[in-house]
Protein backbone atom coordinates (compact mmCIF):
# COMPACT_ATOMS: atom_id res chain seq x y z
CA UNK A 1 0.00 0.00 0.00
CA UNK A 2 1.00 3.85 -0.65
CA UNK A 3 1.58 5.70 2.65
CA UNK A 4 1.47 9.55 1.80
CA UNK A 5 3.33 11.65 4.61
CA UNK A 6 3.03 15.15 5.17
CA UNK A 7 4.19 17.66 7.28
CA UNK A 8 3.76 21.46 7.73
CA UNK A 9 7.18 22.52 9.21
CA UNK A 10 9.33 26.38 8.36
CA UNK A 11 12.45 24.95 8.01
CA UNK A 12 15.81 27.49 8.17
CA UNK A 13 18.19 27.50 4.77
CA UNK A 14 19.59 24.28 4.33
CA UNK A 15 17.67 22.22 6.18
CA UNK A 16 14.93 19.19 5.65
CA UNK A 17 12.39 17.16 6.54
CA UNK A 18 12.81 13.21 7.09
CA UNK A 19 10.82 10.79 8.22
CA UNK A 20 12.44 7.54 10.01
CA UNK A 21 10.43 4.29 11.09
CA UNK A 22 10.52 0.80 12.34
CA UNK A 23 10.22 -0.59 8.78
CA UNK A 24 12.19 -1.77 6.51
CA UNK A 25 10.90 0.46 3.69
CA UNK A 26 11.23 3.76 6.55
CA UNK A 27 14.51 3.07 7.80
CA UNK A 28 14.56 0.80 9.87
CA UNK A 29 14.93 3.67 12.96
CA UNK A 30 18.42 3.89 11.07
CA UNK A 31 18.80 7.48 10.76
CA UNK A 32 20.87 7.05 7.89
CA UNK A 33 18.51 5.24 6.08
CA UNK A 34 15.78 8.00 6.99
CA UNK A 35 13.13 8.88 3.81
CA UNK A 36 13.45 12.29 2.68
CA UNK A 37 10.19 14.34 2.04
CA UNK A 38 10.07 17.14 -0.71
CA UNK A 39 8.57 20.76 -0.54
CA UNK A 40 8.17 23.41 -2.68
CA UNK A 41 8.01 26.38 -0.31
CA UNK A 42 10.02 25.53 2.57
CA UNK A 43 7.18 25.02 4.65
CA UNK A 44 5.18 22.04 3.19
CA UNK A 45 6.92 18.63 3.13
CA UNK A 46 5.50 15.25 1.70
CA UNK A 47 6.81 12.31 0.74
CA UNK A 48 4.98 8.84 -0.99
CA UNK A 49 6.52 5.51 0.39
CA UNK A 50 5.38 2.02 -0.31
CA UNK A 51 4.68 -0.03 2.79
CA UNK A 52 4.04 -3.43 3.44
CA UNK A 53 2.33 -4.58 6.38
CA UNK A 54 3.78 -4.24 9.74
CA UNK A 55 4.16 -6.85 12.31
CA UNK A 56 0.79 -6.41 14.29
CA UNK A 57 -0.50 -3.78 11.77
CA UNK A 58 1.13 -0.94 13.92
CA UNK A 59 4.34 0.91 12.19
CA UNK A 60 6.68 3.24 14.70
CA UNK A 61 7.75 6.81 13.11
CA UNK A 62 9.18 10.31 13.50
CA UNK A 63 9.88 13.05 11.86
CA UNK A 64 13.65 14.48 11.99
CA UNK A 65 15.26 17.56 10.60
CA UNK A 66 18.59 17.28 8.80
CA UNK A 67 21.44 19.62 7.47
CA UNK A 68 24.24 18.43 5.49
CA UNK A 69 23.05 15.23 6.14
CA UNK A 70 23.49 15.66 9.83
CA UNK A 71 20.41 15.34 12.24
CA UNK A 72 20.20 19.08 13.79
CA UNK A 73 16.80 18.22 15.72
CA UNK A 74 14.60 15.63 16.46
CA UNK A 75 10.56 15.35 17.33
CA UNK A 76 10.02 14.71 20.89
CA UNK A 77 10.58 11.17 21.74
CA UNK A 78 8.21 10.80 24.99
CA UNK A 79 5.57 9.01 22.48
CA UNK A 80 6.36 7.08 19.27
CA UNK A 81 3.90 8.06 16.28
CA UNK A 82 1.56 5.23 15.57
CA UNK A 83 0.81 4.46 12.01
CA UNK A 84 -1.72 1.73 11.97
CA UNK A 85 -2.21 -0.35 8.47
CA UNK A 86 -5.30 -2.42 7.27
CA UNK A 87 -4.02 -6.13 6.31
CA UNK A 88 -4.59 -5.77 2.68
CA UNK A 89 -2.92 -6.88 -0.60
CA UNK A 90 -4.61 -4.47 -2.45
CA UNK A 91 -1.63 -2.60 -3.72
CA UNK A 92 -3.21 0.67 -4.80
CA UNK A 93 -4.76 0.98 -1.15
CA UNK A 94 -3.69 4.82 -0.01
CA UNK A 95 -3.19 6.36 3.29
CA UNK A 96 -2.71 9.88 3.64
CA UNK A 97 -1.51 11.30 7.30
CA UNK A 98 -1.04 14.67 7.99
CA UNK A 99 0.62 15.37 10.86
CA UNK A 100 2.12 18.26 13.02
CA UNK A 101 5.54 18.76 14.70
CA UNK A 102 5.61 17.35 18.08
CA UNK A 103 6.78 19.25 20.55
CA UNK A 104 7.32 18.79 24.29
CA UNK A 105 3.39 18.19 24.99
CA UNK A 106 1.59 20.15 28.10
CA UNK A 107 1.52 17.90 31.25
CA UNK A 108 4.64 15.71 29.85
CA UNK A 109 4.83 13.89 32.73
CA UNK A 110 1.30 12.15 32.36
CA UNK A 111 3.32 10.37 28.98
CA UNK A 112 6.17 8.88 31.30
CA UNK A 113 6.61 5.21 32.08
CA UNK A 114 5.23 6.47 35.44
CA UNK A 115 1.37 6.97 34.30
CA UNK A 116 0.95 4.84 31.05
CA UNK A 117 2.72 1.61 32.48
CA UNK A 118 1.26 1.48 35.80
CA UNK A 119 -0.44 4.20 37.35
CA UNK A 120 -2.89 5.06 34.34
CA UNK A 121 -2.20 1.64 32.51
CA UNK A 122 -4.25 0.66 30.02
CA UNK A 123 -3.73 -3.45 30.26
CA UNK A 124 -6.24 -4.96 27.99
CA UNK A 125 -5.94 -3.03 25.15
CA UNK A 126 -8.67 -2.70 22.84
CA UNK A 127 -8.73 -3.97 19.23
CA UNK A 128 -7.51 -1.96 16.09
CA UNK A 129 -10.55 0.14 14.47
CA UNK A 130 -11.66 -1.60 11.67
CA UNK A 131 -10.77 -0.19 8.07
CA UNK A 132 -12.96 1.02 5.55
CA UNK A 133 -12.43 1.50 1.75
CA UNK A 134 -12.43 5.44 2.37
CA UNK A 135 -12.49 6.19 5.79
CA UNK A 136 -11.26 9.07 7.76
CA UNK A 137 -9.08 7.76 10.86
CA UNK A 138 -8.76 10.39 14.01
CA UNK A 139 -6.29 10.33 16.44
CA UNK A 140 -5.90 12.25 19.35
CA UNK A 141 -3.88 12.32 22.98
CA UNK A 142 -5.08 11.84 26.17
CA UNK A 143 -2.72 9.72 28.42
CA UNK A 144 -4.91 10.99 31.81
CA UNK A 145 -7.60 8.59 31.38
CA UNK A 146 -7.86 4.92 33.44
CA UNK A 147 -8.70 1.98 32.37
CA UNK A 148 -12.63 2.02 33.15
CA UNK A 149 -13.03 5.37 30.64
CA UNK A 150 -12.11 5.81 26.99
CA UNK A 151 -11.84 9.12 24.87
CA UNK A 152 -14.95 8.82 22.46
CA UNK A 153 -16.11 11.23 19.83
CA UNK A 154 -19.95 13.05 19.78
CA UNK A 155 -20.56 15.46 16.64
CA UNK A 156 -23.14 16.58 14.00
CA UNK A 157 -23.54 12.96 12.41
CA UNK A 158 -25.28 9.70 13.00
CA UNK A 159 -22.02 7.87 13.65
CA UNK A 160 -21.17 10.11 16.17
CA UNK A 161 -24.31 10.08 18.00
CA UNK A 162 -25.81 13.77 16.70
CA UNK A 163 -24.51 15.78 19.44
CA UNK A 164 -25.90 12.71 22.25
CA UNK A 165 -23.14 12.37 24.48
CA UNK A 166 -24.12 8.83 25.43
CA UNK A 167 -24.52 7.86 22.03
CA UNK A 168 -21.01 9.10 21.00
CA UNK A 169 -18.36 7.04 19.04
CA UNK A 170 -15.94 5.23 21.43
CA UNK A 171 -12.10 4.91 20.15
CA UNK A 172 -9.61 2.34 20.55
CA UNK A 173 -6.40 2.29 23.13
CA UNK A 174 -4.77 0.36 20.98
CA UNK A 175 -1.88 3.01 21.00
CA UNK A 176 -2.42 4.25 24.35
CA UNK A 177 -2.01 7.55 25.49
CA UNK A 178 -3.06 7.92 21.68
CA UNK A 179 -6.50 6.94 21.52
CA UNK A 180 -7.88 6.40 17.52
CA UNK A 181 -11.03 5.83 15.28
CA UNK A 182 -11.77 5.05 11.91
CA UNK A 183 -15.28 5.98 10.50
CA UNK A 184 -16.74 5.30 6.96
CA UNK A 185 -15.79 8.87 5.14
CA UNK A 186 -18.90 7.55 2.37
CA UNK A 187 -21.64 8.12 5.31
CA UNK A 188 -19.94 11.64 6.12
CA UNK A 189 -21.42 14.58 5.72
CA UNK A 190 -19.16 17.78 5.36
CA UNK A 191 -18.24 19.93 7.19
CA UNK A 192 -17.57 18.21 10.03
CA UNK A 193 -17.78 19.20 13.54
CA UNK A 194 -17.36 17.23 16.54
CA UNK A 195 -15.96 17.36 20.56
CA UNK A 196 -13.99 14.60 22.26
CA UNK A 197 -15.96 13.37 25.34
CA UNK A 198 -14.66 11.39 28.28
CA UNK A 199 -16.77 8.14 27.96
CA UNK A 200 -17.23 5.64 31.32
CA UNK A 201 -17.27 2.06 29.87
CA UNK A 202 -18.83 0.24 32.47
CA UNK A 203 -21.91 2.57 33.02
CA UNK A 204 -21.98 3.73 29.24
CA UNK A 205 -22.04 7.34 29.52
CA UNK A 206 -20.37 10.21 28.90
CA UNK A 207 -18.19 11.78 32.29
CA UNK A 208 -17.28 15.41 30.54
CA UNK A 209 -16.85 17.35 27.25
CA UNK A 210 -13.54 18.81 26.87
CA UNK A 211 -13.12 22.48 26.87
CA UNK A 212 -13.22 24.25 24.30
CA UNK A 213 -15.09 25.27 21.15
CA UNK A 214 -16.18 22.54 18.44
CA UNK A 215 -13.47 21.38 16.27
CA UNK A 216 -14.46 21.46 12.36
CA UNK A 217 -13.72 20.14 9.48
CA UNK A 218 -14.67 20.85 5.75
CA UNK A 219 -14.22 18.43 3.36
CA UNK A 220 -10.96 17.12 3.09
CA UNK A 221 -11.79 15.11 -0.56
CA UNK A 222 -11.31 11.96 0.40
CA UNK A 223 -10.87 9.49 -2.09
CA UNK A 224 -12.43 5.82 -3.05
CA UNK A 225 -9.81 3.48 -1.40
CA UNK A 226 -8.04 6.01 0.30
CA UNK A 227 -7.60 6.85 4.57
CA UNK A 228 -7.30 9.93 5.80
CA UNK A 229 -5.25 10.55 8.64
CA UNK A 230 -6.04 13.41 11.38
CA UNK A 231 -3.35 13.14 13.74
CA UNK A 232 -1.48 15.23 16.66
CA UNK A 233 -5.08 16.51 18.48
CA UNK A 234 -4.27 16.57 22.07
CA UNK A 235 -7.30 16.69 24.68
CA UNK A 236 -7.72 18.01 27.93
CA UNK A 237 -10.64 17.67 30.35
CA UNK A 238 -11.49 20.01 33.23
CA UNK A 239 -10.12 17.03 36.42
CA UNK A 240 -8.92 17.79 39.40
CA UNK A 241 -4.98 17.56 40.05
CA UNK A 242 -3.79 13.80 40.47
CA UNK A 243 -2.53 13.26 43.56
CA UNK A 244 -1.38 10.49 44.92
CA UNK A 245 0.13 8.90 48.05
CA UNK A 246 3.97 7.48 48.83
CA UNK A 247 6.69 6.28 50.70
CA UNK A 248 10.63 6.85 50.41
CA UNK A 249 13.14 4.26 51.88
CA UNK A 250 16.22 3.01 51.40
CA UNK A 251 16.32 -0.54 50.54
CA UNK A 252 18.69 -2.12 52.81
CA UNK A 253 16.16 -0.78 55.75
CA UNK A 254 13.42 -3.54 53.82
CA UNK A 255 15.27 -6.61 55.89
CA UNK A 256 12.76 -9.07 56.15
CA UNK A 257 12.63 -13.03 57.35
CA UNK A 258 14.06 -13.85 53.46
CA UNK A 259 16.72 -11.14 53.21
CA UNK A 260 20.71 -12.02 54.26
CA UNK A 261 21.10 -9.01 56.71
CA UNK A 262 20.02 -6.31 54.57
CA UNK A 263 17.10 -5.48 52.53
CA UNK A 264 17.84 -6.78 49.11
CA UNK A 265 15.86 -6.07 45.61
CA UNK A 266 13.75 -9.26 46.26
CA UNK A 267 12.02 -7.71 49.69
CA UNK A 268 11.06 -4.87 47.67
CA UNK A 269 7.61 -6.60 46.19
CA UNK A 270 7.09 -6.85 49.86
CA UNK A 271 7.11 -3.44 50.02
CA UNK A 272 4.78 -2.95 46.81
CA UNK A 273 2.13 -5.29 48.81
CA UNK A 274 1.84 -2.64 51.17
CA UNK A 275 1.63 0.20 49.32
CA UNK A 276 -1.11 -1.91 47.46
CA UNK A 277 -2.54 -2.51 51.09
CA UNK A 278 -2.16 1.09 52.14
CA UNK A 279 -3.47 2.46 49.14
CA UNK A 280 -0.15 4.18 48.05
CA UNK A 281 0.84 4.92 44.85
CA UNK A 282 4.80 5.49 44.79
CA UNK A 283 7.88 3.68 46.52
CA UNK A 284 10.79 5.67 45.92
CA UNK A 285 13.96 3.80 47.19
CA UNK A 286 17.11 5.88 47.60
CA UNK A 287 20.27 5.22 45.27
CA UNK A 288 21.04 1.54 45.27
CA UNK A 289 24.49 2.13 42.70
CA UNK A 290 27.53 0.36 43.64
CA UNK A 291 29.37 2.59 46.32
CA UNK A 292 32.09 -0.19 46.90
CA UNK A 293 35.26 1.89 47.30
CA UNK A 294 37.11 0.38 50.45
CA UNK A 295 35.17 -2.83 51.72
CA UNK A 296 34.20 -1.07 54.63
CA UNK A 297 31.60 0.80 56.70
CA UNK A 298 32.60 4.05 55.26
CA UNK A 299 30.79 2.95 51.30
CA UNK A 300 27.92 2.48 53.19
CA UNK A 301 27.03 5.98 51.77
CA UNK A 302 24.37 5.42 49.39
CA UNK A 303 25.20 8.77 47.18
CA UNK A 304 29.41 8.34 46.72
CA UNK A 305 28.46 5.74 43.99
CA UNK A 306 31.60 4.10 42.26
CA UNK A 307 29.22 3.63 38.53
CA UNK A 308 26.19 5.99 37.85
CA UNK A 309 24.67 2.58 35.94
CA UNK A 310 25.68 -0.65 38.21
CA UNK A 311 24.06 -1.48 41.32
CA UNK A 312 25.43 -2.70 44.63
CA UNK A 313 25.96 -6.36 44.72
CA UNK A 314 24.95 -6.12 48.11
CA UNK A 315 21.20 -5.82 46.75
CA UNK A 316 21.21 -9.56 45.38
CA UNK A 317 18.70 -11.42 46.59
CA UNK A 318 20.89 -14.58 47.04
CA UNK A 319 17.86 -16.94 46.93
CA UNK A 320 17.51 -15.84 43.34
CA UNK A 321 20.77 -16.21 42.04
CA UNK A 322 20.65 -20.07 42.35
CA UNK A 323 20.49 -22.76 45.37
CA UNK A 324 24.58 -24.19 46.32
CA UNK A 325 24.85 -28.22 45.33
CA UNK A 326 27.28 -28.42 48.59
CA UNK A 327 25.40 -29.36 51.58
CA UNK A 328 27.55 -28.20 53.92
CA UNK A 329 28.08 -24.81 52.18
CA UNK A 330 24.32 -24.43 51.76
CA UNK A 331 24.11 -25.51 55.93
CA UNK A 332 26.33 -22.81 56.58
CA UNK A 333 25.26 -20.10 54.80
CA UNK A 334 21.58 -20.79 56.27
CA UNK A 335 23.35 -20.90 59.60
CA UNK A 336 25.10 -17.18 58.50
CA UNK A 337 21.83 -16.04 57.09
CA UNK A 338 20.55 -16.70 60.49
CA UNK A 339 23.14 -14.77 62.51
CA UNK A 340 22.62 -11.56 60.06
CA UNK A 341 18.85 -11.38 60.36
CA UNK A 342 18.81 -11.16 63.82
CA UNK A 343 21.02 -8.42 64.70
CA UNK A 344 19.25 -5.13 65.70
CA UNK A 345 21.21 -3.52 63.32
CA UNK A 346 22.82 -4.00 59.96
CA UNK A 347 26.41 -4.70 59.93
CA UNK A 348 27.64 -3.28 56.38
CA UNK A 349 30.87 -4.85 56.52
CA UNK A 350 30.26 -9.20 57.45
CA UNK A 351 26.94 -8.59 55.04
CA UNK A 352 28.85 -7.68 51.95
CA UNK A 353 31.77 -10.46 53.06
CA UNK A 354 29.34 -13.31 53.41
CA UNK A 355 27.43 -11.81 50.23
CA UNK A 356 30.98 -12.17 47.83
CA UNK A 357 31.76 -15.62 49.16
CA UNK A 358 27.93 -16.72 47.65
CA UNK A 359 28.66 -14.87 44.99
CA UNK A 360 31.96 -16.37 44.39
CA UNK A 361 30.75 -20.00 45.16
CA UNK A 362 27.34 -19.24 43.11
CA UNK A 363 29.69 -18.17 40.13
CA UNK A 364 31.91 -20.94 40.13
CA UNK A 365 28.56 -23.49 40.06
CA UNK A 366 27.06 -21.62 37.35
CA UNK A 367 28.62 -18.53 36.15
CA UNK A 368 29.47 -20.58 32.54
CA UNK A 369 26.20 -21.80 32.13
CA UNK A 370 25.23 -18.05 32.59
CA UNK A 371 27.58 -16.25 30.52
CA UNK A 372 26.58 -18.69 27.90
CA UNK A 373 22.66 -17.94 28.12
CA UNK A 374 21.16 -15.87 25.51
CA UNK A 375 19.54 -13.68 28.18
CA UNK A 376 23.13 -12.49 29.37
CA UNK A 377 24.24 -12.40 25.70
CA UNK A 378 21.14 -10.04 24.93
CA UNK A 379 21.41 -8.14 28.68
CA UNK A 380 25.77 -7.58 27.68
CA UNK A 381 24.88 -6.52 24.18
CA UNK A 382 23.05 -4.30 25.65
CA UNK A 383 24.67 -2.66 28.41
CA UNK A 384 28.63 -3.26 27.62
CA UNK A 385 29.33 0.06 27.21
CA UNK A 386 29.66 0.58 30.79
CA UNK A 387 29.53 -2.89 31.87
CA UNK A 388 32.85 -3.53 30.72
CA UNK A 389 34.43 -0.53 32.28
CA UNK A 390 32.78 -1.10 35.60
CA UNK A 391 33.97 -4.59 35.78
CA UNK A 392 37.40 -3.63 34.86
CA UNK A 393 37.75 -0.53 37.37
CA UNK A 394 35.90 -3.21 40.01
CA UNK A 395 38.85 -5.78 39.88
CA UNK A 396 41.76 -3.45 39.12
CA UNK A 397 40.76 -1.47 42.76
CA UNK A 398 40.39 -4.74 44.42
CA UNK A 399 43.88 -5.57 42.81
CA UNK A 400 45.84 -2.40 43.54
CA UNK A 401 43.96 -1.50 46.67
CA UNK A 402 42.75 1.76 45.75
CA UNK A 403 39.95 3.76 44.32
CA UNK A 404 41.71 6.18 43.27
CA UNK A 405 42.77 5.12 39.60
CA UNK A 406 45.86 7.72 39.87
CA UNK A 407 47.44 5.86 41.83
CA UNK A 408 47.36 2.37 39.90
CA UNK A 409 50.80 1.41 38.35
CA UNK A 410 48.87 0.29 35.37
CA UNK A 411 45.89 1.47 33.58
CA UNK A 412 45.87 4.79 35.60
CA UNK A 413 44.87 6.57 32.54
CA UNK A 414 41.70 4.46 30.57
CA UNK A 415 42.41 3.40 27.66
CA UNK A 416 39.38 1.19 25.69
CA UNK A 417 41.48 -0.84 23.80
CA UNK A 418 43.72 -2.11 26.83
CA UNK A 419 40.60 -2.18 28.77
CA UNK A 420 39.07 -4.47 25.87
CA UNK A 421 41.95 -6.59 25.86
CA UNK A 422 41.96 -7.08 29.59
CA UNK A 423 38.30 -7.94 29.45
CA UNK A 424 38.32 -10.33 26.58
CA UNK A 425 37.49 -14.51 27.22
CA UNK A 426 40.47 -16.75 27.99
CA UNK A 427 42.96 -14.08 29.64
CA UNK A 428 43.49 -14.92 33.25
CA UNK A 429 42.33 -11.37 34.08
CA UNK A 430 38.62 -12.38 32.57
CA UNK A 431 37.50 -14.88 35.69
CA UNK A 432 37.45 -12.19 37.90
CA UNK A 433 36.40 -9.82 35.82
CA UNK A 434 32.88 -12.04 34.32
CA UNK A 435 32.14 -12.38 38.05
CA UNK A 436 30.84 -8.79 37.59
CA UNK A 437 28.99 -9.13 34.79
CA UNK A 438 27.37 -12.29 36.36
CA UNK A 439 26.56 -10.15 39.48
CA UNK A 440 24.93 -7.13 37.69
CA UNK A 441 22.73 -9.63 35.34
CA UNK A 442 21.36 -11.10 38.32
CA UNK A 443 20.88 -7.73 39.93
CA UNK A 444 19.29 -6.60 36.52
CA UNK A 445 16.55 -9.51 36.33
CA UNK A 446 15.92 -8.86 40.03
CA UNK A 447 15.06 -5.29 39.99
CA UNK A 448 13.35 -5.82 36.92
CA UNK A 449 11.33 -8.37 38.02
CA UNK A 450 9.87 -6.00 41.39
CA UNK A 451 9.30 -3.24 38.71
CA UNK A 452 7.01 -5.56 36.56
CA UNK A 453 5.16 -6.88 39.81
CA UNK A 454 4.88 -2.65 40.78
CA UNK A 455 3.26 -2.08 37.43
CA UNK A 456 1.23 -4.75 37.70
CA UNK A 457 -0.13 -3.78 41.18
CA UNK A 458 -0.93 0.24 39.91
CA UNK A 459 2.60 1.01 41.89
CA UNK A 460 5.32 3.33 40.77
CA UNK A 461 8.90 1.89 41.76
CA UNK A 462 10.54 5.23 41.83
CA UNK A 463 14.88 5.63 41.92
CA UNK A 464 16.77 8.32 43.11
CA UNK A 465 20.46 9.55 41.76
CA UNK A 466 23.50 11.40 43.46
CA UNK A 467 24.03 14.88 42.00
CA UNK A 468 27.02 14.25 40.73
CA UNK A 469 29.92 11.82 40.14
CA UNK A 470 32.28 10.81 42.60
CA UNK A 471 35.97 11.29 42.06
CA UNK A 472 36.84 8.08 42.60
CA UNK A 473 34.72 6.25 39.94
CA UNK A 474 34.25 4.64 36.29
CA UNK A 475 33.09 8.25 35.27
CA UNK A 476 35.85 9.77 36.46
CA UNK A 477 38.30 7.11 35.31
CA UNK A 478 36.54 7.05 32.10
CA UNK A 479 35.53 10.45 30.88
CA UNK A 480 37.96 12.40 33.09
Amino acid sequence: MIVSFNIEYRTNWGEDVRVLGSTTELGNNDHKQAIPLRTTDGTHWGAEVELSYPEAGIANYIYVIYKENQVVREEWHGIQRCLLLPQTTDAAKKITVHDSWKNLPEEQYFYSSAFTESLLAHRKRGALPKSHKKGLMIKAYAPRISEDYCLAISGNQTILGNWEADKALPMSDACFPEWVTEVDASKLTFPLEYKFVLYNKKEKKAEAWENNPNRYLADPGIKANETRVLSDRYVYFDTPAWKGAGVAVPVFSLKSEKSFGVGDFGDLKLLIDWAVETHQKVVQVLPVNDTTMTHSWTDSYPYNSISIYAFHPMYADLSRMGKLKKAADAKRFNEKQAELNSLSVIDYEAVNQVKWEYFRLIFQQEGEKVLASEAFKEFFEANQEWLRPYAAFSYLRDAYKTPDFRLWPKYNTYKSKEIEQMCRPGTADYPHISIYYFIQFHLHLQLLEATNYARANGVVLKGDIPIGISRNSVEAWTEP
